[in-house]
């Protein structure tokens, strides 16, 4: 696997050889064309490939934090994001999140929101006829 330092670097060797359509950047490098549209468009306009500039604001949940979050919602399905809150905040006591938090997490994580179906209850003439 080759970093994304590595594939900026190739893009930008292919692109000073003079290889400046997507689509044979595409078939060359097998990156995805709409990565391969955007840094094209950057080279045109500055002749480089820099990375884009982040908050450096750290995230509410460590990777260790995620992956008990994905621990304790596959150990309580039918939990919710409320209940999933609390459970987080008594193992780590000094964690401030929101619920909202906790459900952007989990769809990070790919699960996905459903309410359970109900099921009625078998009535007193269902059960005669399963027994007969």
């Amino acid at each position: 696997m080759t970093t994304l330092k590595e594939r900026r670097n190739l893009i930008k060797t292919l692109w000073k050889g003079g290889v400046h359509k997507v689509s044979t950047l595409q078939k060359t490098t097998g990156f995805p064309s709409k990565t391969l549209y955007r840094w094209a468009k950057q080279l045109e306009e500055t002749n480089d490939l820099k990375q884009g500039s982040h908050s450096g604001r750290p995230r509410r949940l460590t990777p260790k934090k995620r992956r008990y979050l994905g621990h304790i919602a596959k150990t309580k399905k039918c939990a919710s994001s409320s209940e999933v809150t609390e459970h987080l905040k008594k193992t780590y006591p000094r964690l401030e999140i929101a619920p909202r938090t906790v459900r952007e997490n989990l769809q990070k994580l790919g699960y996905k929101v459903c309410i359970p179906r109900s099921v009625p209850l078998l009535t007193k003439d269902a059960m005669t006829c399963r027994i007969a």
